[in-house]
């Protein structure tokens, strides 16, 4: 942790202002250069290029000819007989100001990702309590830094730069521009527990390690679109970077295309639970990390994985507490099933799927009650109720996709120093087996040539009403299909007798090349769900498109074999 807020203020020539101002790609070279350096120390080009999403090329052509004067060589490695360079920014404590005509003042401040004329972007001390800011202030006055009062032009220039009241860093610009003649910067450091913006951005570092949340529920919980959600709010309001781990039976997900579509970085772990392939999952995870160096790690775990307490939670915060530092395990139950599940008065019969989803519900830490806007606010209450019974120590949070009701309860929880500390109780139920073995898997991607305006909405709408056709709402587990194209991706997905779409990006039309992604869950035997699958597919010729198929699997999962299994 940093001992002290530390600003340098810089003022660069309008020219090269002007070349960043209105050039958003090298904006988010700067941005990600000083966060992942700040977080992470000196960063290789290539790790750059992959957190940014744009080729080396790119980057180094921009890096070169029009930032160079922001940043420098580190250090210097061979990697395969190649020379790696490692680069921080020239000044990691730089806030960049530029001087316009009539005292108009422009800012250029990466960390705080601030671009733009000071009377439209303010300063990052705007997100400082007033207290606070009085406090910083009082400080840099005793050490000499900034004076106790400013003249009437001074005052002036603020006013003209839509600044009311002078804040720490407005003072250090006032001293800057007197400093211009000789080409002296102005340094600010304040005491760090007095900027709330430095204890923001320092607070998501974890000391080095990446905060990682696994996020177990059983299939069509809503555990991708809950994680998505949690990644945007992450990113966008606490400013944080989210990386997603997900991992499936099969060969081909959905899960992973639609993360991808939401623009995350994103591995998958496939033919097996993260518990049969734990030495990958950790891979991956590390992978992630080299790459991209997110915040969080969010990891998705097969819908009917069991005992992960024992066989992911507890040996990755046991094996690894150096890189990762463990959340409270999370399990998501969405309300419509969360009654008959967790009451265990259901009446069973060849088509119940009861055993895994209440065996996951007991191993939590965090139970977050999905879907809760598709049921009474009683029902709501009941199923709390009945949970803290269950689990008195669990924290329970209610959301919805619709809503993100709670989103920032979650986020909180996720961003607090609060870790896994539950002890792992191996279950070897037999019934566990038993229900995965009813469950057919079925996995398939499609090329999509339209030849006309294609409907993605409806083309999805009639999978689901195809499978629902078929088989019963007791039957369907969970069915998910994702339609993507460069210009716009559609994700809808089926529960029982639910229909939800959750997510369409840009228009529900393609006219250009696509991808069709279709993964289902069924009670049934595996023969007859691939030839039911296959039936709805041959139905869509109706729309103005060749749809061709480009892989498909269907089978019963195998069981599961842990790698590592920690338990009391």
């Amino acid at each position: 942790m940093m001992t002290n807020c530390k600003m340098e203020i810089v003022c660069l020539d309008p020219g090269t202002y002007i070349s960043i101002h209105d050039h958003e790609m090298r904006q988010r070279i700067l941005t990600a250069l000083f966060k992942m350096t700040r977080a992470h120390g000196p960063v290789s080009k290539q790790d750059l290029a992959d957190r940014l999403k744009i080729k080396y090329q790119q980057l180094s052509y921009q890096l070169c000819d029009h930032l160079s004067s922001m940043w420098k060589v580190a250090k210097e490695e061979k990697v395969r007989g190649a020379r790696m360079e490692y680069i921080v920014p020239s000044n990691p404590d730089a806030v960049y100001i530029a001087i316009g005509k009539d005292r108009k003042i422009y800012l250029i401040d990466p960390l705080a990702e601030l671009f733009g004329p000071l009377s439209e972007t303010g300063l990052r001390c705007d997100s400082c309590s007033e207290e606070d800011c009085n406090e910083c202030m009082a400080s840099l006055i005793e050490k000499g830094i900034v004076p106790s009062a400013i003249s009437e032009a001074e005052e002036e220039t603020l006013r003209i730069n839509n600044r009311s009241k002078a804040k720490p860093l407005d003072a250090g610009i006032i001293v800057s521009l007197k400093g211009l003649a000789t080409g002296e910067n102005c340094v600010l450091t304040i005491p760090c527990d007095r900027c709330t913006f430095m204890k923001r951005k320092e607070e998501g570092n974890n000391n080095g390690k990446t905060r990682f949340l696994v996020l177990g529920g059983y299939l069509g919980a809503g555990k991708t679109t809950l994680a998505v959600n949690l990644a945007r709010t992450l990113r966008e309001k606490n400013d944080r970077s989210v990386a997603i781990i997900t991992n499936d039976q099969g060969d081909v997900l959905v899960d992973t295309e639609f993360t991808k579509d939401a623009g995350f970085d994103v591995r998958e772990i496939l033919g097996g639970c993260f518990c049969s392939n734990f030495d990958e999952f950790v891979s991956s995870a590390r992978t992630l990390v080299s790459a991209g160096r997110p915040d969080v790690i969010i990891a998705e775990p097969i819908g009917t994985s069991t005992n992960l307490m024992g066989s992911v939670v507890t040996p990755l915060r046991s094996l690894y507490p150096n890189e990762f530092d463990v959340a409270p395990f999370t399990v998501v139950i969405d309300c419509i099933r969360a009654a008959d599940i967790i009451s265990g008065t259901k009446e069973k019969n060849i088509e119940s799927v009861d055993l895994i989803p209440a065996h996951q519900i007991k191993e939590a830490e965090v139970v977050i009650l999905s879907k809760a806007d598709l049921v009474r606010p009683e029902v709501v209450s009941d199923i709390r109720e009945k949970l803290k019974t269950m689990l008195p120590d669990a924290d329970i949070i209610e959301t919805s996709s619709s809503d993100l009701r709670n989103i920032d309860k979650i986020t909180e929880m996720i961003l607090s120093d609060r870790v896994s500390t539950k002890a792992a109780e191996r279950d070897n139920n037999k019934g566990f087996a038993f229900e995965k073995a009813k469950l057919g898997w079925y996995s398939g991607t499609f090329s999509i040539t339209p030849n006309g305006k294609v409907d993605m909405y409806s083309m999805s709408s009639d999978i689901m009403k195809g499978v629902a056709k078929e088989y019963g709402p007791k039957s369907i587990v969970h069915v998910k299909v994702i339609i993507s194209s460069p210009e716009a991706a559609a994700k809808m997905s089926l529960v029982q007798e639910s229909i939800q779409v959750d997510g369409i990006y840009g228009s529900r039309f393609i006219s250009g090349p696509g991808k069709l992604v279709l993964n289902a869950r069924v009670i049934s035997p595996p023969k007859r769900l691939e030839d039911t699958m296959r039936k709805i597919i041959d139905s869509l010729s109706s729309y103005p498109a060749k749809i061709e198929k480009v892989s498909e699997a269907c089978f019963s999962p195998k069981p599961e074999s842990p790698s590592h299994f920690f338990f009391e």
